[in-house]
């Protein structure tokens, strides 16, 4: 499943059509929408899509829904003026809303005068049926052949981004880990809200604050650990490795385990703390839910709300990197060998398999 954007590059791994053909795509997908007049804004709002419909109604020819992202997480979209208009009375009713940062009005009918040309591309692709199932945006379900088509890309543009439906039909599917594909992970935090609570394994491939390498073998390990099959010698690949011989003699079996009581009670209390919204958040790295949570809970002035995510991401670098120290420590041992009185340090890592279903999630940087 993708995010906007994101629904090329994963029906470009489904099979529905090459690398070459998704690159142009994008290519003079974005050429077309950059060509377009400035005017258009993009607005949050912390409200259901069936009040904000309501709500749009009167200025259905220049405002849309773009992105229906939660239960209460709702973008529109459409031409400046009226944004803000609509931006004001929101707030007034004491509905939050957040303008976001883009160059265009996505996903709304000021995307129109480019549809044409688009189409034109579009014919020019060569599309196939996909061979794994794909949760289109579009419709918020496992797509049939239509993904396939010049005209399901086209709708593309304007239509607006169904993320919630499609977290509920990848989790009545079955699946339950899922793995955001992208530089932050912003739907990971989104697509919590979508599931029940404590539902789902969340993992993110990059993380600002953390090494891109540290964190990709952190989910690679939670992916192992639940029963995800790895290639391995893909994996090793491009690094050389040199066969060691092993010690002729038997292994002494003498377990060489350090025991601490106090660690284990450490452990114990932070397994019980990441069950948490908060501290999922906070491992996440997502500012937006941090912010969105502090300003339902705190009293804070329009000076103080403005000093939030600065704070925020300060504090989500701090506890990342505490956390990333106190999981290093965990993956050490040292062990005696009694017959040349030398010590060693291992790496080690515990895995249990459970063989739970697997969503890739595709982030998007823009809309």
């Amino acid at each position: 499943m993708g995010h906007s954007i994101g629904e090329y590059v994963a029906a470009c791994v489904a099979g529905v059509f090459s690398l070459e053909d998704g690159l142009k795509l994008v290519a003079h997908r974005g050429r077309l929408m950059q060509q377009l007049p400035a005017g258009g804004e993009m607005l949050s709002v912390m409200a259901s899509a069936e009040a904000i419909a309501e709500l749009i109604a009167p200025h259905k020819d220049k405002v849309a829904i773009a992105a229906i992202n939660g239960k209460e997480s709702t973008v529109i979209s459409g031409v400046a003026v009226v944004i803000r208009s609509i931006s004001e009375k929101l707030e007034t009713q004491g509905i939050k809303t957040k303008q976001l940062q883009v160059s265009h009005a996505f996903h709304s009918p000021l995307m129109k005068p480019m549809l044409a040309e688009f189409e034109a591309v579009a014919n020019q692709s060569t599309y196939h049926q996909p061979q794994i199932p794909i949760v289109s945006n579009l419709t918020g379900k496992i797509v049939n052949s239509s993904i396939a088509t010049p005209s399901h890309w086209v709708n593309h543009v304007c239509q607006p981004v169904k993320f919630a439906q499609s977290m509920q039909t990848l989790h009545r599917e079955g699946y339950e880990v899922f793995l955001e594909i992208g530089a932050k992970p912003i739907l990971l935090g989104m697509g919590r809200q979508c599931l029940p609570e404590n539902e789902g394994v969340w993992l993110a491939s990059l993380r600002a604050g953390q090494s891109d390498w540290q964190q990709m073998l952190q989910s690679l390990a939670q992916l192992y650990l639940r029963g995800v099959k790895v290639d391995w010698s893909g994996f090793d690949n491009g690094y050389v490795r040199n066969k060691v011989p092993l010690p002729t003699y038997p292994f002494q079996r003498q377990r060489y385990w350090i025991d601490s009581e106090d660690k284990s009670q450490k452990s114990d209390r932070f397994t019980k703390s990441q069950t948490t919204s908060i501290v999922d958040w906070l491992n996440d790295g997502n500012t937006q839910q941090l912010a969105q949570q502090l300003e339902k809970v705190g009293k804070f002035d329009s000076e103080q709300v403005k000093l939030l995510p600065e704070l925020l991401e300060t504090l989500i670098q701090q506890h990342q990197e505490q956390l990333t120290a106190a999981t290093i420590e965990d993956w050490f041992y040292q062990a005696t060998q009694d017959s040349h009185r030398t010590r060693s340090l291992d790496n080690f890592c515990r895995y249990y398999r459970s063989g739970r279903r697997i969503s890739s999630t595709i982030a998007t940087a823009g809309m």
